[in-house]
């Protein structure tokens, strides 16, 4: 993963995760507080933390599915950012410090077949309490859906994986 030192060192690393059910439709969750705000669940890694074990724990920590739910099928070879918006910063900042010398986020994005029951997903159960409802739908529709900031990041994963045929869907 050969990137600028400038992106590296600019934008706070994490993870996004996709999870793929059998009918190749995705998960998406709502942002508490934020109405029609729908994205994959993503987060932060944590000083030292490799990129799939920053994956599973933020998958848990947002959404209480379990490592024994999914089955890794595939993950970026490169990174996606995106900046935050300048009227978010100083919220942003407040709330995270550490988050102040960063520009916005870059993630490496993992996609994941779910082998769990989807009935049994409870977002109520999870730690973090950042999403307020989910559903799964087509590829296309979270593209769509997803807050502008991070259509971009979106558009390069979806283009890597679905486009090239990574995972053959």
């Amino acid at each position: 993963m050969n990137q600028p030192a400038d992106l590296m060192e600019a934008y706070k690393p994490g993870a996004v995760i996709v999870l793929l059910d059998n009918n190749a439709n995705v998960f998406v969750a709502e942002r508490s507080g934020t109405a029609d705000a729908w994205q994959f669940p993503q987060g932060g890694l944590d000083e030292g933390e490799e990129p799939l074990a920053g994956a599973l724990r933020e998958l848990f920590e947002e959404t209480a599915i379990e490592e024994k739910d999914i089955t890794l099928l595939s993950k970026t070879p490169f990174w996606t950012h995106y900046d935050w918006p300048e009227e978010n910063k100083p919220a942003l900042d407040e709330k995270n410090p550490q988050y102040a010398q960063f520009k916005g986020a870059r993630h490496i994005w993992f996609f994941f077949k779910f082998n769990g029951d989807k009935s049994e997903i409870d977002i109520a159960k999870a730690q973090d309490k950042e999403f307020s409802d989910h559903k799964w739908v087509k590829p296309e529709w979270i593209q769509k859906h997803t807050i502008e900031m991070r259509q971009d990041s979106y558009k390069q994963a979806f283009d890597y994986f679905f486009t090239k045929g990574v995972l053959g869907l």
